[in-house]
């Protein structure tokens, strides 16, 4: 795909997202507390990774961005607790 189609498909699908937001806001609502949910879960991920190196590290992907969207603070903890008793 041309760079052009891709901005031209990326335009509609924020505009999608703009009406569907604008007629249900509380669908705004979910998916900012899901991104921010994200955010933080990661970035805890990130961190215990970063301070206690390869026994903390779990890997950052769409699976764990997930849980820890839906999750939050405790699916990261679910996550750390998973890769302590499966590795």
């Amino acid at each position: 795909m041309s760079a052009a189609k891709l901005i031209v498909i990326g335009l509609i699908s924020l505009l999608g997202l703009s009406v569907i937001f604008i007629l249900w806001p509380r669908s705004l609502k979910i998916a900012l507390g899901l991104l921010r949910n994200m955010v933080l879960g990661l970035g805890t991920l990130w961190a215990v990774g970063l301070i206690f190196g390869a026994a903390g590290r779990v890997g950052l992907n769409a699976f764990t961005a997930a849980v820890c969207a839906v999750l939050g603070i405790p699916g990261c903890l679910l996550l750390l607790l998973l890769k302590g008793f499966v590795l």
